[in-house]
């Protein structure tokens, strides 16, 4: 019988709880350096009945002048989910913990010697992939470590550092152009075979040495148009992939595009699509504009980016798309000396219920087909902004504007009534991430905190809300032992599911009052 029990432990264990595995590429920041070290990493994610979670951030290894230093498994137990949205589950802790030992046989750890170190970790779980964001401080070493796993909340190859030998021939005849990784080019064209190949055979695209004012990296993209005696040949790139159908150059079948579907690789092994997971509030973007004969007609160069639910897409568009969650545009990009211009404009969001998958980025040297000069464009740093701003603070009808995102601290009377962290309304920047973290009873008072994210979790405001008198009178109401009560707190505010006997709690009744009560 004894076994028999035991098995069913087991099982109804098994039924509880299921774990995840999630691999993809970590980016490592020590000590706040802004160029990161990237590896291949693998996390773990275990959802259990209760509604939380464990993560695990398996054989973590830092890259440290040359050395490597085996760290070991980061693990963070207990962690609250919500739903975030767009198919995505968010998760938030911060906690003192000790890094273990990691899996792999014969490798020291020098984690479990580093004592206790403290966490602080965001994350998403979007079906079969995942992101998040972790914050590492040691105090035994006096090192914060930043690290982010995953991607699809920005561009990759944002500086456009990374670049490959693209290749395109015909006939015997073959031409080859530096197209920077995850981005393309009439290298890698579709369509037309004879027409890429006459688009592509002079290059259009070149590694840079001219960087952006304040840029950390060492490159920026240069792309160049091509006079083809019958058209000039607007120097393109984008995160999808272009595709030549007609000589005329302001035919649709000229245009951009892309597809999840697609199982298309460039000469890099790289797809002809981006994936976004995201939903952010603005596109930045570094941009060096000349024009070796000035149009006064065409004057402008032109960047777009179009977030959709991956199905196909392209642009220009050749009919009405109803698979857009947002797009962003800036066609009047002016020469302004030929100058580098810092660039930043918002995204114009057309459906909020489209689940956004994939962001097709198309930067070119004139706004129109086919026009302009022989120009030159210089492409550094773009990205996604992401804006997690508080405005207000809204309980029992009263409203308390933000004006310092960096206090955003309130404080609102009370009637001697604890408050639930869901009574709080945070007004924040529409596609931020509201995440309640602790409620807890300081004296008469209630104090509760939140979490606000950018929607990329890569930062977040902290706002807490004092509630003056929530307990009020707590030590003169009498001691109950059965109150039909419908929340339980201890007495430092956290709220409790199983009382202990012996133990003093505050219940918040049906009817809104509270009592003091003996377990």
């Amino acid at each position: 019988m004894k076994k028999l029990f035991t098995l069913i432990a087991a099982m109804c264990c098994a039924v509880a709880s299921f774990a995840t595995d999630y691999t993809d590429s970590l980016e490592i920041y020590i000590n706040g350096a802004t160029t990161p070290v990237t590896t291949p990493a693998t996390i773990s994610v275990n959802s259990s009945a209760d509604g939380t979670l464990s993560f695990t951030l398996k054989n973590f290894k830092l890259l440290m002048a040359g050395q490597t230093m085996n760290v070991g498994n980061v693990f963070v137990d207990s962690v609250p989910v919500r739903d975030g949205g767009n198919g995505r589950q968010v998760f938030y802790k911060k906690v003192s913990t000790q890094i273990q030992n990691g899996d792999e046989a014969g490798v020291t750890w020098v984690g479990p010697m580093l004592q206790t170190v403290t966490v602080d970790l965001a994350g998403y779980t979007m079906g079969n992939r995942a992101y998040c964001f972790m914050n590492i401080d040691v105090p035994a070493t006096a090192m914060t470590i930043v690290c982010k796993f995953g991607s699809g909340f920005q561009f990759l190859n944002p500086g456009f550092e990374d670049y490959h030998t693209a290749t395109i021939s015909m006939g015997g005849n073959s031409a080859t152009s530096d197209e920077p990784n995850h981005w393309h080019s009439f290298m890698s064209a579709s369509g037309n075979a004879a027409l890429a190949y006459l688009a592509g055979y002079n290059p259009h695209t070149f590694i840079s040495n001219v960087v952006a004012p304040g840029s950390t990296g060492s490159h920026s993209l240069m792309i160049t148009s091509l006079d083809m005696w019958f058209a000039i040949a607007n120097g393109t790139v984008t995160t999808g992939r272009i595709n030549t159908g007609s000589k005329q150059a302001a035919s649709l079948s000229n245009h951009a595009w892309l597809d999840l579907d697609s199982t298309g690789v460039d000469d890099n092994g790289d797809p002809f699509y981006q994936y976004m997971n995201g939903r952010p509030d603005s596109l930045s973007v570094w941009v060096k504009f000349t024009q070796s004969k000035p149009n006064a007609s065409h004057p402008y160069a032109t960047v777009s980016a179009v977030i959709t639910d991956g199905t196909y897409y392209q642009e220009p568009t050749d009919k009405t798309y109803g698979n857009i969650l947002a797009e962003a545009r800036n066609n009047k990009i002016e020469t302004k000396g030929g100058v580098w211009q810092h660039l930043t404009f918002p995204f114009d969001y057309k459906d909020n219920s489209i689940n956004g998958k994939a962001i097709l980025c198309t930067i070119s040297t004139n706004a129109d087909p086919g026009q302009g000069s022989t120009d030159t464009l210089w492409v550094d740093d773009i990205s996604l902004v992401y804006n997690n701003t508080v405005k207000s603070v809204t309980l029992n009808g009263t409203t308390k504007a933000i004006s310092d995102a960096a206090d955003a601290n309130v404080t609102f009377e009370g009637n001697g009534d604890l408050v639930n962290l869901s009574d709080v309304q945070i007004e924040a920047a529409p596609h931020s991430i509201v995440f309640p973290v602790s409620q807890v009873v300081a004296g008469e008072d209630e104090v509760l905190t939140y979490r606000v994210f950018a929607d990329d979790l890569s930062s977040s405001i902290p706002v807490t809300v004092t509630v003056t008198g929530a307990v009020s009178g707590i030590e003169n109401v009498n001691t109950v032992t059965k109150t039909g009560a419908e929340v339980l707190y201890n007495l430092n505010g956290q709220r409790i599911t199983t009382p202990r006997h012996g133990q003093v709690y505050v219940v918040k009744k049906a009817n809104g009052t509270t009592k003091k009560v003996l377990k």
